[in-house]
């Protein structure tokens, strides 16, 4: 069995120690405190830690505002010291829309696999991918 299972269960931890001798679970007592001494100090300095960063972060940003530095000119120094630096991922546009066989309506972008969805589509319909394309023109229709 498991041990976080066993200490974490009152009636499993009692059958597990019943014929262990109570020095012995003092013992693992003062073992487990220690442990969990230690772990807290971990956390601690964890956290302590992460403080720091935000508090520098509140720092540089305050100093950016003050002498109106952009953030695009630290972006460039901080990829010229080999750092690298990415954009944030942008959605996909959809370039395709079906109804799915429940009649859920579906996008796909076109990037990557084709969904199942879209291939079990084509297949009911017997029609090509490109009838399903989404249009980019405004049609009008007299």
């Amino acid at each position: 069995m498991d041990v976080v299972k066993i200490l974490s269960n009152v009636r499993s931890l009692s059958s597990a120690l019943k014929d262990c001798p109570a020095y012995l679970i003092d013992d693992m007592i003062i073992r487990l405190q220690q442990l969990l001494v230690v772990r807290r100090q971990e956390r601690d300095r964890e956290l302590k830690a992460m403080q720091q960063i935000d508090d520098l972060i509140v720092q540089m940003v305050g100093i950016m505002k003050a002498n109106s530095i952009p953030l695009e000119k630290v972006v460039q120094q901080l990829m010229s010291h080999g750092i690298v630096v990415r954009k944030p991922h942008r959605e996909a546009t959809p370039k395709y829309r079906f109804t799915t066989l429940d009649g859920q309506v579906r996008t796909w972008s076109g990037q990557g696999k084709t969904p199942r969805e879209l291939l079990a589509v084509m297949a009911r319909d017997n029609k090509g991918r490109e009838e399903y394309l989404i249009s980019t023109e405004n049609k009008s229709e007299d």
